[in-house]
């Protein structure tokens, strides 16, 4: 939380950052209000030279993610779910070393704001798969976690999907070798910060 800056003639008075989003709070004539920040991407390479193979290579790729994405989908939905309910059930049965989240862990690993985790969470809830639970070290803090119903169809599902992934693990072994090496001097993209293939736990959320 910071203060003192201004932005279109209203006072910044602080700023929320979940899931790689930034929200900054501007205040104008007594009131507070929120708004989506949107950052700068910073400039590429300026040329890129690249072989008719690196783009066969990264379709092939693209193919195959968007073919386990559709497989993902149709699964969760004959299941009654839909694919973000399904996602979320994962999330909260994947964190590491505990059986429970917080709901901004839950909307940070699904790239989604406080309110849609919220509301994702009380459809669950009335579906009979999530319970919240008071955490004992801060009462304040609500924590979710499945029920024995989620459980069971969470692992049939997780089951089908390991199927699926050993299926297709010749094609993107295969791939992953066909990969160019990285292109110019463009910097890695930081995949923590974006909430990808790296875990935001709590301290690396309020580090954001």
């Amino acid at each position: 939380m910071w203060r003192g800056n201004r932005e279109g003639g209203s006072q910044i008075v602080g700023q929320e950052i979940l899931g790689g989003a930034k929200t900054v709070f501007l205040q104008s004539r007594g009131a507070i209000s929120r708004r989506p920040s949107v950052a700068r991407r910073p400039a590429g390479p300026a040329a890129v030279t690249l072989a008719k193979d690196d783009y066969v290579v990264l379709a092939e790729f693209r193919f195959l993610l968007r073919s386990f994405l559709e497989f993902s989908e149709h699964e969760a939905r004959g299941s009654g779910l839909t694919p973000r309910q399904h996602q979320a059930l994962l999330q909260i049965k994947g964190w590491p070393g505990r059986e429970t989240v917080s709901i901004g862990e839950l909307a940070a690993r699904l790239l989604i704001r406080h309110h849609s985790a919220v509301e994702l969470v009380d459809r669950l809830e009335e579906a009979g798969l999530v319970e919240r639970l008071a955490d004992r070290a801060d009462r304040r803090r609500v924590l979710l976690r499945l029920t024995e119903k989620a459980d069971a169809e969470l692992a049939r599902l997780a089951a089908t999907h390991l199927q699926e992934l050993q299926r297709l693990r010749p094609a993107l072994l295969g791939l992953l070798k066909q990969f160019p090496s990285p292109i110019g001097n463009a910097p890695a993209h930081n995949a923590t910060a974006r909430g990808e293939r790296a875990m935001l736990t709590p301290e690396i959320i309020a580090a954001s």
